[in-house]
């Protein structure tokens, strides 16, 4: 669905609004610290393949522009913080259609936004407090089409999310006897593109807790979720969806290494599907933990929900130079929070690959990232292999991604950094309604990326990058090659 006026207004407006919100919230409790820094990044690339095209390969030259900044304070009651970058580039539609590019040129910006701000208040001492997040980002739209993962945006397969919550939380402990918490959170989404409708939440959360430390934890909680999207391109609409549980849990420390816990409760859950199939009824989980170390933590279990079994995996190591981490999970979300989500390794890039859909979503995902930090370099490693399954219609899709980044500390004055990923998608389902795919959008993607810096002195730097990409579909429309060399100046104030 087309952003309309009022909505484009409402975005821009909030994120204008959003710094004047912080500041003024972090200043009216009194004298804040606050630390504030600025750059601007020009920069100029060559492409030989400007239309990301196997069949109209052509060069060009692009220039772009990323202005940064950040601002952050904290005052007795309230912190804020707005950190982020915007780039812009010098290629137009109108240039790329005449040299006879392909894409959804209707959708694209020349803009690429990558902001955050967060603002948190202490409203009633021990007691009442709000929080309100606000990004502005860019991820892909569908991975069936090249250009979802190029920062030009140069196909229009590129969508460009605003995104804020408003969270007020109520924390309050009576004595030693029980602790109450309780979150109510307003989440609304924006698209720019036209295959992502707009959407926005309802979310509560209340629990109460034993307040005192003891080898036995217990809590009883309810949940309730309702996600509301608009309407789609072709016009048309789908009922909110409901998800709703309460719980009674129980847990056991052993002692400093092992423990256990468990809960058992019930779900209510209402949303559209051509599925026959248990969408409500009894749930429940158990897990036990070993830290044989501060540095070690790992947590294995098991349950039952609506949708069948909950198998869990949490593994943290921490040696000397050496991080790991894994997760193992099943759970249900949205294509809203799979696309703009931190799902794992240690430098998720939050550009998650997803299905199309307007209803809840089962991701079976297995994600994990070793770090090693030598005296000089750093060696990264992510992967992520998700099972995506669509509650409308029971579609599953498959999404797989490896990346590995070097990045030697030559001198004080040069580095390098290299990397190579990975990636294949297997999407399925229909999108928005239209007939089904005929399961052409399979693809399998490398990229290699290799910089060199130099910085000259505490306000400039500059840097010399090259990236090769080759992606292989099952069309002759999904394939194609591309080397691109970027030269960038950057100027801190």
């Amino acid at each position: 669905m087309p952003m309309q006026q009022g909505s484009n207004r409402c975005i821009f407006t909030g994120m204008v609004l959003m710094p004047l919100v912080l500041a003024t919230g972090a200043g009216s409790v009194g004298a804040a610290e606050w630390t504030t820094r600025a750059s601007v990044a020009p920069a100029i690339t060559y492409t030989d393949n400007v239309c990301l095209s196997q069949s109209n390969k052509q060069g060009d030259w692009i220039g772009t522009l990323t202005p940064s900044v950040g601002i952050q304070g904290k005052g007795r009651k309230a912190s804020a913080q707005l950190a982020g970058s915007v780039q812009l580039n010098s290629l137009t539609n109108s240039a790329l259609d005449s040299k006879g590019c392909g894409g959804n040129l209707d959708d694209r910006e020349q803009f690429n936004p990558r902001l955050r701000g967060r603002f948190s208040s202490e409203l009633i001492d021990n007691w009442m407090k709000v929080d309100v997040n606000a990004r502005a980002d860019q991820n892909e739209v569908t991975s069936r089409a090249v250009g979802g993962d190029d920062d030009l945006n140069r196909t229009g397969n590129r969508n460009t999310y605003y995104r804020y919550s408003v969270s007020p939380v109520v924390n309050r402990r009576f004595k030693d006897w029980v602790a109450l918490s309780a979150r109510y959170t307003w989440d609304e989404q924006f698209n720019s593109s036209d295959l992502l409708s707009d959407s926005h939440r309802h979310q509560f959360n209340m629990a109460l807790r034993n307040a005192a430390p003891s080898k036995w934890s217990r809590r009883v909680e309810g949940r309730y979720t309702r996600v509301h999207y608009g309407e789609s391109f072709n016009g048309f609409t789908r009922e909110d969806t409901e998800l709703s549980s309460a719980r009674v849990g129980l847990g056991y420390r052993f002692d400093r290494r092992w423990g256990i816990d468990g809960f058992y409760g019930r779900e209510w859950n209402e949303f559209q599907s051509t599925l026959n199939g248990d969408r409500d009824g009894p749930g429940w989980g158990l897990n036990l933990k070993w830290t044989p170390s501060p540095r070690t933590a790992v947590t294995v279990g098991g349950g039952d929900r609506f949708f069948g079994n909950t198998p869990r995996v949490i593994i943290r190591h921490a040696h000397k130079r050496n991080q790991f981490r894994l997760n193992y999970e099943k759970r249900v979300t949205f294509q809203r929070d799979l696309r703009t989500e931190d799902l794992g390794g240690f430098d998720d890039n939050i550009n998650n690959a997803s299905v199309f859909s307007n209803g809840p979503i089962l991701d079976e995902r297995l994600a994990g990232g070793w770090t090693y930090k030598g005296r000089s370099s750093v060696l990264t490693i992510n992967g992520n292999y998700s099972e995506q399954t669509r509650s409308e219609d029971g579609e599953k899709s498959l999404f797989k991604n490896v990346t590995a980044t070097f990045s030697p500390q030559l001198s004080t004055r040069y580095n390098v950094a290299a990397s190579v990923a990975w990636r294949e998608d297997e999407p399925r389902g229909r999108i928005n309604e239209l007939p089904e795919f005929a399961d052409q959008g399979d693809s399998e993607a490398w990229t290699f990326n290799f910089t060199v810096g130099r910085q000259y002195n505490n306000r400039i730097n500059l840097s010399l990058s090259y990236l090769f990409t080759d992606r292989q579909g099952e069309t002759s429309f999904n394939d194609y090659q591309e080397n691109r060399i970027t030269a960038t100046l950057g100027l801190a104030f």
